[in-house]
């Protein structure tokens, strides 16, 4: 194995907006949507096993919860002044399976109201990424004051083991490990063992606290979805999902259609990905389209004919003289001032989680040209902003679920597997595929696994150089799908129906007449100009 030396990669990750771990569909090469049937009754029933499974949670037709008014958990004086917000909880069983069993799990609900939205018109609720996301951890003051809450109701919610749900599955003990990654030139092997540590360390912690880690999947979270719904006397909604929330909202109307109005769908993670071979080949495909790009981009190419020749001198710039902060950074409870480095292998990571983020992908020629000439300045600034990203989520749930919905595709591949040579070696560390064999949680039926394809309008969203979440695999949702449109955002990445005013224009009109067809303006959306040049 080759010594891995810091890491960009989550620097950059979390500045953008997410782990990338938390909504992996891990390469350009699509997938098989059309092979199955969208039959919920043929496909994810919840009573079949199979040979490795001894249980499952099963999926229910009336799962029922207990839905309470409680105070917000935030400062609300900078919500829209015609908006009001209430929150709630919503208790429901841990286990699914035994619902009198005793163990509940309580999620926090908001719901956004505009003064000028009538009471009979068709909530949205929303479904956060992760696994192990949040969309409550601080008051919704942008939402509030979106068009879409002045349209409509906005029901938001944290799924179980997330944000403020109770219990939470956060695991401080992985954070801390990652981040003392950062902090280190040790070899792969010593880096790598210390994250299987901590992470078994956070595994023996949950159930020595008495949670069962099988009750933590989509299966669980669907049947949460539906009791929500029904608590809150919602008859028709429509259902939003960005990334993982894709998995979820695509799970709910394969086993619930009928409530669902509309479906959006914002870069896919279709529940029938997940092999190693996707993971091995997801960053240096998604590295080759931003080559691609420049390539082909007059402009882009004059300033730099060969982006990939930059993106190698870059790292032998970093590996010549790496990039040094001190920072007190708060992670894992604490802060403390620590020395962080980084280097050439990590800048190429970074790189490909940068491709998280649409505002960034224009500047990402120019930062590999200023980094190759010696300029790294940048890197205070990625430690700065990552730290409380990478923190924020929530580790455990992350693992449970991803583990139980996809672990079967890796075939029982160890960390060594997932690591390899230690070129991405951070990027392995925030990966669910890493640890699912130390995780070890009951996978749910095969039959999960299948292409969901339910017969519900449907809107779906991609960018051409979304890292994690290829645009092939929305683009094939999409055509395998009885009554769906497809917006692709060129040089977008991951999360786009607020990529311009055309993809917000197609999202608004969706949800007002999912019967009409796109507007034409998204048959030509202009791709941003990349930032090179005098």
């Amino acid at each position: 194995m080759v010594r891995r030396r810091s890491s960009l990669v989550v620097l950059v990750v979390l500045l953008i907006g997410g782990v990338v771990a938390g909504c992996s569909s891990d390469d350009d090469g699509g997938s098989d949507p059309s092979a199955t049937t969208n039959d919920p009754a043929t496909t994810d029933t919840g009573d079949e096993t199979d040979e490795t499974a001894e249980a499952t949670t099963p999926l229910l037709d009336e799962p029922t919860g207990t839905l309470a008014d409680v105070d917000c958990w935030w400062d609300l004086s900078e919500i829209e002044p015609t908006v009001t917000v209430s929150c709630h909880t919503l208790t429901v069983p841990a286990d699914w399976g035994d619902p009198d069993g005793g163990d509940e799990v309580v999620l926090p609900v908001a719901r956004l109201h505009s003064k000028a939205v009538a009471g009979d018109v068709a909530p949205v609720v929303v479904l956060h990424g992760g696994p192990g996301g949040s969309l409550l951890d601080a008051a919704p003051v942008g939402r509030s004051k979106s068009r879409g809450v002045a349209a409509r109701d906005v029901i938001l919610w944290d799924q179980r083991g997330s944000g403020r749900a109770v219990p939470t599955l956060n695991c401080p003990e992985k954070e801390e490990a990652v981040m003392g990654a950062l902090m280190t030139t040790d070899p792969v092997e010593v880096e790598l063992q210390r994250n299987v540590d901590a992470t078994q360390a956070c595994r023996d912690r949950l159930v020595g606290d008495g949670i069962d880690l099988d009750d933590y999947n989509t299966h669980a979270s669907v049947n949460d979805m539906e009791a929500l719904r029904v608590a809150m006397g919602v008859d028709t909604w429509n259902v939003q999902g960005a990334s993982y929330g894709t998995r979820i909202g695509l799970a709910y109307a394969r086993q619930h259609p009928e409530p669902i109005r509309a479906l959006v769908l914002d870069s896919v993670y279709p529940p029938q990905v997940g092999t190693i071979e996707r993971i091995e080949a997801m960053a240096p495909t998604a590295l080759q389209r931003l080559i691609d790009e420049c390539t082909d981009d007059a402009a882009c190419a004059a300033v730099l004919p060969d982006l990939g020749d930059s993106i190698e001198a870059a790292a032998a710039s970093l590996d010549a003289n790496p990039g040094e902060a001190t920072l007190a950074l708060e992670f894992a409870g604490q802060s403390e001032e620590k020395d962080y480095r980084i280097v050439g292998s990590d800048f190429r990571s970074g790189m490909f989680a940068a491709l998280y983020d649409t505002s960034i992908i224009p500047l990402l020629p120019s930062i590999i040209g200023d980094v190759a000439d010696g300029d790294h300045g940048i890197v205070a600034t990625f430690l700065q902003t990552a730290t409380p990203r990478l923190t924020g989520m929530s580790e455990g749930a992350y693992l449970s679920i991803d583990c139980a919905d996809s672990g079967r595709l890796l075939e029982g591949a160890s960390p060594e597997d997932i690591v390899g040579e230690g070129d991405f070696f951070i990027y392995a560390m925030v990966l669910s595929a890493t640890f699912c064999n130390i995780w070890d949680v009951t996978p749910l039926p095969e039959a999960f696994n299948e292409p969901a394809l339910p017969a519900v309008p449907t809107i779906v969203f991609a960018g051409t150089l979304d890292p994690v979440t290829p645009f092939m695999d929305s683009r094939e949702q999409a055509e395998a799908m009885a009554d769906a449109r497809f917006v692709l955002a060129p040089r977008g990445g991951h999360g786009d129906v607020g990529f311009d005013e055309c993809t917000s224009e197609a999202y608004l009109a969706f949800l007002e007449d999912p019967t009409s067809d796109l507007p034409p303006c998204t048959a030509d959306i202009a791709a941003p100009p990349f930032a090179v040049g005098g």
